[in-house]
């Protein structure tokens, strides 16, 4: 199996397992990965759910986010512009995972970020700094990202997006679907104590 075939099966497969986490639902949510120490990168499909990702309807982005490889009549996601920018302006990451969990969602509806509540969240998250609402695939939300990017401590590896979902971003596949799918545990936890807590 080339490098290719095996990071479009991963990540293919955390995609699948993400939706089945509830990580993302319907159509929503968009993952994708560095083709070695390239500016091109594997993202998952406009309009399929990330629960019907397969290896062979993953598609291949350049550094503007403009579709170079893949099956013809899909298109990247239209988060695809967020998710090279990213991968310029940080070299090192070599995966991101943005979805759309839904206790994280609900923290940023009241206007809060993710605590770190646990232990392990405290030591695996960090900071998870909450981005103001913008639409998905706009101008405003691709500015405040690259804004946001440069700025940012090494221990920070996910973003809060208002009303949308995050961005968790990792050295690979399995470790930036880890720490989204530990975002959403965290978030869920806190969700639970602050209405226990009223």
């Amino acid at each position: 199996m080339t490098e290719i075939e095996q990071l479009k099966k991963d990540l293919s497969h955390y995609s699948v397992v993400a939706y089945n986490r509830i990580l993302a639902s319907s159509a929503g949510g968009n993952n994708s990965v560095r083709l070695g120490d390239s500016e091109e990168f594997l993202i998952t499909a406009s309009g399929l759910s990330l629960g019907d990702t397969k290896p062979e309807n993953i598609i291949t982005i350049n550094a503007e986010g403009e579709k170079i490889n893949g099956p013809e009549g899909l298109k990247p996601s239209k988060e695809s512009r967020m998710h090279a920018a990213i991968y310029v302006l940080r070299p090192d990451v070599k995966a991101i995972f943005h979805v759309h969990p839904r206790y994280c969602i609900a923290l940023s509806i009241l206007g809060e970020s993710i605590p770190p509540v646990t232990v392990s969240a405290q030591v695996k998250l960090g900071e998870i700094p909450l981005l103001p609402e913008s639409m998905p695939g706009s101008d405003e939300l691709l500015r405040d990202v690259r804004n946001i990017i440069p700025t940012l401590d090494d221990s920070v590896h996910t973003l809060l997006l208002a009303r949308h979902g995050i961005i968790s971003i990792g050295s690979s596949i399995t470790e930036a679907y880890i720490r989204a799918d530990l975002a959403e545990e965290t978030a869920h936890i806190a969700y639970l104590t602050k209405i226990a807590t009223r």
